[in-house]
């Protein structure tokens, strides 16, 4: 008896454009998105502050250098256009999912299962928490660092000799600058020696080359603390807030286990994820079936092979302990059941791309003789069923409510402008934005209105010729012009305009 030739190596390029179309296909509807929630909060800060003082502000409790940096960006180059933007987050996107088929290629050494992960991860409705909404871009584009720097690490050899200094060096600088995009990339610096060392066990053996992995987990708690301490001091705002985020253990154990569980099920279920009923029975079976194929997978695997899933497992890990541990209080405070908030889809983006990862590692050990005979078979029908779960996931919110609004309130400067005579002050009474985030709803000074919105898409108090004013009879959204910047000319008391026509 024969035995069967082994099948045809295929095209990488090829399978990597198809998890990459995918990704595109499914995806591609965001670049309808309008600004959300923190969205309008982060504009506003961009053009009232300037440069310098909307770079360094702390965001609840991450700071955003980079992130910001991007933002201010992508704002002097397109302005607050929503389509070019979320052209640029689904770019983001595309290139990550690149990286995911990268890494699973090298660490499992096939090149159909890094299509099919990298199309699971890609294609996931959990993506959407970070991809339909600019705010967590931050979180997109210190994933797209840390893949970059894990895909680097993974095709070094597994004694170093080809890993220079430098190269070593260069992964910590990106680190540090991923966690000045999103939080969760603070947890991946700090635990990334650990993570090195699994990966590429010979890194130990010279000085000069873990010499940068001991200092990395310290200069990234300092830049941490320094970039808070240096707003305190230039702004002369207080940062004492940030350190109440952290929370008792016992609410940051629970978080985390939920966090890791609503990550798990959301990988393997994909497309049929229940995320609004974690944990829902269907959930707890996927977390089940986890659990023990990776059991299985583990008692195949050899020292080497297992190494490189925890070193994964770990980057999922510390993503999820840095959301507990900035978050856990937080709900609790608000009585909110932590099971249905860490399942929120915004909190898994970068950790979902490690558990897919380790997801892959588990199929290819588990993998069946017939699924390495007929291989192709295998893969398109696995893309099929994936295409078909799909159809199953809810649709992509484009928040049209928060356009809508938008729209109100540039309509009703344009209609009021256009019935006063040119030269004139239009005055119009300034009202709540409700689909500004809720904390700034409740606090004028922070985020003053239709006047915060006027400015976000005008950028000055001139429209068609005509002075605009919002009149504000709120003491304080007064406040927020006192502060100064631009908004203080938009900003105007009730008395300053009694008994002048024009207001509405």
């Amino acid at each position: 008896m024969s035995t069967p030739s082994p099948p045809a190596p295929a095209p990488v390029r090829l399978l990597a454009l198809v998890a990459v179309a995918f990704a595109a296909a499914v995806y591609l509807p965001i670049t309808r998105n309008f600004f959300y929630a923190e969205d309008f909060f982060t504009l506003y800060r961009l053009v009232n502050g300037g440069f310098l003082r909307f770079v360094l502000e702390p965001e609840a409790g991450h700071v955003y250098v980079v992130r910001n940096g991007l933002v201010y960006l992508f704002d002097a180059l397109f302005g607050p256009r929503p389509l070019a933007i979320f052209a640029a987050v689904l770019a983001t996107h595309l290139l990550n999912v690149a990286l995911v088929f990268a890494i699973v290629r090298r660490l499992t050494g096939s090149v159909r299962l890094a299509c099919f992960g990298a199309t699971l991860w890609g294609t996931s409705p959990v993506q959407e928490g970070a991809l339909g909404w600019y705010a967590v871009y931050g979180q997109v584009v210190a994933t797209a660092i840390v893949l970059a720097v894990l895909r680097d690490l993974v095709h070094r050899a597994e004694d170093a000799h080809d890993v220079r200094p430098r190269s070593v060096w260069a992964w910590c600088g990106l680190l540090l600058l991923a966690s000045t995009c999103f939080g969760v990339a603070v947890g991946v610096a700090l635990v990334f020696p650990a993570v090195a060392v699994l990966l590429r066990p010979g890194l130990r053996t010279r000085a000069a080359l873990w010499r940068p992995l001991v200092v990395l987990p310290f200069a990234t708690v300092a830049l941490y603390a320094g970039l808070h301490l240096l707003w305190a001091e230039t702004s002369g705002e207080s940062v004492a807030g940030v350190w109440d985020l952290l929370g008792g253990w016992m609410s940051v154990a629970s978080m985390l286990v939920h966090l890791a569980g609503a990550g798990i099920a959301g990988t393997v279920l994909g497309g049929v994820y229940p995320a609004a009923r974690y944990p829902a029975p269907l959930a707890l079976a996927a977390l089940a079936a986890f659990a023990a194929a990776l059991a299985f997978a583990s008692v195949r695997a050899g020292r080497a092979a297992r190494r490189h899933a925890a070193a994964v497992a770990v980057v999922a890990l510390a993503c999820y302990a840095t959301i507990a541990a900035g978050r856990a209080e937080l709900f609790v405070a608000l009585h909110r059941p932590l099971a249905p908030a860490a399942a929120a889809f915004r909190y898994h983006y970068l950790a979902s791309a490690a558990l897919t990862v380790v997801v892959c590692w588990v199929l290819h050990r588990v993998s069946t003789p017939a699924m390495t005979r007929w291989p192709n078979a295998v893969l398109v029908g696995a893309l099929a069923a994936l295409a078909l779960s799909l159809r199953a996931a809810p649709a992509i919110d484009h928040h049209d409510q928060a356009r809508r609004e938008t729209t109100e309130v540039l309509d009703t400067a344009r209609t009021h402008a256009a019935a006063a005579p040119p030269g004139s002050t239009v005055y119009i009474e300034n009202r709540r934005f409700a689909s500004v985030a809720i904390f700034v709803v409740e606090h004028p000074a922070l985020f003053p209105g239709w006047a915060a919105v006027f400015l976000v898409f005008q950028r000055r108090n001139v429209l068609d010729g005509r002075t605009v004013q919002f009149v504000a009879r709120d003491p304080r959204e007064l406040e927020a012009a006192h502060r100064g910047g631009p908004i203080a000319a938009l900003l105007v008391a009730p008395e300053a305009v009694a008994g002048r026509r024009g207001t509405s």
